[in-house]
């Protein structure tokens, strides 16, 4: 089957039949998770990305592109390990799933019901990822929580997304991914500010305040360095945060919070 969709990769929309498309996602889904990074993130990510922005597939196949890259087996696929190969499967389903919502943005085919649960269930899944590595040698791109980045971001901008009310809930959701114990290495800084930019975009996120939210981020910090001292998962957050917000300052959506930014980013570069 490998062999048979190598084979068929250059073919023309024209000559995609339902059943040949049908085939090849169930070939595509089944193997996302593949530790081979060309099968799995040129191959096949690949691939399925540019046949969904392409339009290869109809109604029905985007709806269950990302009905099955979100379910208990692909998004969800043994949450919870550290270091395992799981990952792959986790992280990759969550780029296919994003790259069906940022094509249906502009012209809505999903349906209501299969794009509403679908916010609250990322941010679940962000907050239960503990696989925060980046690259891995011989395996490539795990970086899960840069890809979990990008399908909240898609679905926040999803206008079916009922965003209005939950905003604070996916701003509480990108904070803690700052305080998983590991020092991000690989942009997850960048792919993260993506979802508050998606979100201010939104004027229906609601009561949603990023002056205070950012307070509040500082906040957590002088906690845990009350409550540990110097430890080292205090560091390691105070990393996090402090690229986080150096990253934002630079940004365009966080030039009127520049003033705080910077109180807080000396703030927490005095603590030790």
């Amino acid at each position: 089957m490998k062999r048979r969709f190598e084979e068929l990769i250059s073919i023309s929309k024209e000559s995609m039949t339902r059943e040949l498309a049908n085939e090849m996602i169930s070939f595509m889904l089944e193997n996302i998770g593949a530790t081979d990074p060309r099968l799995r993130d040129e191959l096949i990510y690949g691939t399925l990305a540019r046949w969904i922005h392409n339009d290869f597939f109809n109604e029905d196949q985007l709806e269950h592109i990302l009905t099955k890259a979100t379910d208990d087996n692909h998004l969800f696929h043994q949450i919870g390990e550290v270091c395992t190969d799981s990952v792959f499967k986790r992280s990759f389903s969550a780029l296919a799933a994003a790259a069906v919502l940022q094509k249906d943005q502009n012209d809505v085919r999903l349906d209501q019901d299969t794009v509403s649960g679908l916010l609250e269930r990322v941010c679940q899944y962000l907050e239960m990822e503990q696989d925060t590595r980046g690259y891995v040698e011989g395996k490539g791109w795990a970086h899960a929580i840069a890809h979990g980045a990008d399908l909240l971001a898609a679905a926040v901008r999803h206008q079916l997304s009922p965003v209005d009310g939950s905003g604070w809930r996916v701003l509480n959701v990108v904070g803690q991914t700052l305080f998983k114990g590991y020092v991000y290495s690989d942009d997850e800084d960048e792919r993260l500010i993506q979802v508050l930019i998606a979100l201010l975009h939104r004027k229906d996120s609601g009561e949603v305040n990023l002056g205070l939210w950012l307070q509040g981020i500082a906040h957590d910090l002088v906690r845990i360095h009350a409550d540990e001292g110097a430890a080292l998962y205090f560091f390691r957050s105070r990393t996090n945060v402090m690229n986080f917000f150096k990253t934002l300052y630079f940004y365009p959506a966080g030039e009127e919070y520049r003033k705080n930014l910077e109180g807080h980013i000396l703030m927490l570069q005095n603590m030790i």
